[in-house]
């Protein structure tokens, strides 16, 4: 019967025993063939270096080239600490392993790993996090049946791809026994999903085609969307006169990350809108709802508009007068005011 031995660092260590089939990751477990199952050995020694591992680098630690790997499948009578393999970082030499992996920036993981000094030889690894030394172990293991000790780590993750790396740092061609390499994710922060609207601008006067823009930085990118225009100030929040909502089935693109629609405001009626975007969240996304103010202010269509100061309340463009009112009336082709009866 093995002998197992667990040692806490960071924090208080339960263990949970996980079953490997094939390359599958363990339930919960990040890391791809982490009991090193894979490859088998099948040679009658019991023992074989491999050329290629699933989801494992191999280096010699010298000099970083690449090597093999020693597996064992009961070599001696030793039992491995999960499954039915172990390695040795030191097949011809000290060797180094390393693996990388999906993390959430900000995240927190457990880190455990099985490590057993070989019988009679001193031997001594290093383990790395993201380029941190989080582990230092050496010993001369005793006759006998190995002496497995289980060791936790908590860490936090620095980027979205996270390196975990063990290498042999002895200078024996026979190494430390190494086995069942698990990391589990604890905690990651929900992504800080931000938008924007990017046209019309904040209380820019539009008037004819106007295009309503926005942008969406979110993680997995598949969310849906609702949208308004509404007649009145953002604090209305009635008078919808466009979008996908109370009723409306307006046309706009939208491909998850980039949001266009537009619409002619020639029969709007001058003044204040507000253009709400909102993109919907997935299970534990942070809500956003963007809302930008706009007014819209159409030109004169007709001489009876500009007077009686009516030429005063046009924006677009701006009269210096009633009669320069007039002159642009009588200039644009378009203007009911300018059109000769037949």
């Amino acid at each position: 019967m093995k002998k197992t031995i667990y040692s806490l660092l960071t924090v208080a260590l339960v263990m949970s025993t996980f079953s490997y089939v094939g390359l599958a990751k363990a339930a919960g477990n990040l890391i791809t063939n982490g009991s090193f199952e894979e490859p088998v050995v099948t040679s009658g020694s019991k023992w074989q270096l491999m050329n290629s591992v699933p989801g494992w680098s191999v280096e010699k630690t010298s000099d970083d080239t690449a090597t093999t790997l020693e597996f064992h499948r009961g070599w001696s009578g030793n039992v491995a600490s999960e499954g039915q393999q172990y390695i040795e970082l030191a097949g011809n030499e000290p060797d180094r392993i390393y693996q990388d992996i999906d993390t959430c920036v900000g995240g927190t993981y457990n880190v455990s790993y099985a490590w057993a000094p070989r019988q009679g030889v001193d031997s001594a690894i290093k383990v790395y996090w993201a380029g941190a030394e989080i582990g230092s172990h050496n010993g001369i293991g005793a006759n006998g049946a190995l002496n497995w000790t289980v060791t936790l780590h908590s860490q936090t993750a620095l980027s979205d791809i996270t390196r975990i790396q063990i290498e042999e740092v002895g200078s024996n061609s026979m190494g430390m026994f190494f086995d069942n390499v698990v990391v589990e994710e604890t905690y990651c922060p929900p992504y800080d999903r931000t938008a924007e609207i990017t046209s019309p601008s904040e209380d820019e006067i539009v008037t004819g085609l106007v295009s309503f823009d926005a942008l969406l930085d979110d993680e997995d990118g598949n969310d849906n969307v609702q949208w308004a225009v509404r007649q009145g100030t953002c604090a209305v929040g009635v008078g919808t006169v466009l979008g996908n909502v109370d009723g409306h089935s307006d046309s706009y693109d939208w491909n998850g990350d980039i949001f266009h629609a537009e619409a002619d405001s020639a029969t709007w009626a001058d003044g204040a809108y507000c253009f709400i975007f909102n993109p919907t969240e997935s299970s534990g996304d942070i809500e956003i709802r963007e809302t930008l103010e706009f007014f819209v202010s159409n030109p004169p269509t007709e001489v009876s508009q500009c007077k009686k100061g009516g030429w005063e309340t046009f924006s677009s463009p701006k009269f210096k007068n009633q009669g320069d009112c007039v002159s642009w009336l009588q200039s644009n082709e378009n203007a009911k005011g300018n059109k000769k009866d037949n």
